[in-house]
């Protein structure tokens, strides 16, 4: 298979980046309740979607060099902690409703990202495909929200409101449908005239077949968040194993050994994660625990690596930071 590889081999890519999720989605489509599944639910939740995020820390507070380069490092994650605890001590609505909208244009971003990527690897000249990668990756998710779903909250209900019926809704669905069909397909034609190799091209098809199926043909929140889940955090751990092999990050010597140190890292911080949530009642309204101190101090602990991952990720693989350059010049 033609084109060029971020993590070392086109093979690779394919795995890590939308194998687990391929599984997911077939097994939602074909599978009754699999969703339902406990041991599911650890791996995708819990380390696959929650333990990703605790993985910035071998781009930054594990990287000495990183880490002296400015104070963000600092003030950033104690003004967000200070921010929600206020948030939340007086009892100010949206809150979770804030997180998983955040959490939503963070993944959004990410396939940009992955995009952008393999087109500078592949030296294809970017012209309006990112523009229809973020509308035929946003717009179904506008839809959904006019849908009727069985919805059940990850964090609180509070998080999503449907926003009612919509007029001409199916119309909207099917102009949505050939407009998505000419991207796919035109991208389709680039990749068999070999304009682009089939990294780049699945870098646009899949996210946009994948929430085509999701926002606007499941019908349970969990069988729509599972496989992206699944494709967000397997994709953002295996760039930061590759990347700190082209790093070389201390006493990261080899993939396999990287890959043990991220898995201690997810397992740890979210043990102490299970542990507030099991003993603690955290996961209500913001409204609910107005002037419960313990319980802002608790969810301001569990949001603020979530929301500093997000805003790290902005600066971490821009394309002028040092390591970023770092990482590209040794990409395969």
């Amino acid at each position: 298979m033609r084109g060029k590889a971020i993590l070392g081999s086109l093979a690779e890519d394919l795995s890590f980046f939308y194998g687990l999720s391929t599984v997911l989605l077939a097994s939602v489509l074909f599978v009754d309740s699999v969703w339902e599944n406990p041991a599911v639910a650890l791996v995708v939740f819990l380390l696959v979607d929650s333990g990703h995020v605790y993985t910035t820390v071998f781009r930054t507070y594990f990287r000495r060099s990183e880490l002296q380069r400015s104070r963000r490092y600092v003030v950033l994650p104690a003004a967000l902690f200070l921010l929600f605890f206020t948030w939340v001590y007086l009892g100010r609505p949206y809150l979770w409703r804030f997180v998983i909208y955040f959490t939503l244009y963070h993944h959004i971003r990410q396939y940009a990202g992955v995009f952008l990527w393999y087109a500078r690897l592949e030296d294809f000249k970017v012209r309006g495909e990112v523009r229809h990668l973020y509308a035929l990756v946003v717009i179904p998710l506008l839809l959904f929200h006019f849908r009727e779903v069985d919805y059940q909250g990850l964090y609180h209900a509070s998080e999503f409101e449907p926003w009612g019926s919509l007029a001409y809704y199916d119309v909207f669905f099917c102009a949505f449908a050939v407009y998505g069909a000419s991207q796919v397909l035109r991208m389709f034609w680039l990749f068999t005239t070999e304009k682009v190799g089939a990294g780049l091209a699945l870098s646009f098809v899949y996210p946009v077949a994948l929430h085509f199926i999701c926002f606007l043909l499941l019908e349970h929140s969990y069988e729509i968040f599972l496989p992206l889940m699944a494709i967000h955090g397997l994709t953002y751990l295996a760039l930061i194993a590759r990347s700190m092999a082209r790093l070389s990050a201390p006493g990261a010597r080899s993939l396999y050994r990287i890959w043990l140190l991220i898995l201690a890292v997810v397992v740890g911080f979210n043990l102490l994660e299970n542990l507030v949530t099991e003993n603690f009642d955290v996961f209500l309204d913001s409204e609910a625990l107005r002037g419960n101190w313990l319980k802002a101090l608790l969810v301001s602990a569990m949001v603020t690596p979530n929301v500093l991952h997000y805003v790290l990720d902005s600066y971490l693989w821009r394309n002028g930071h040092p390591d970023f350059k770092a990482i590209m010049a040794r990409g395969d």
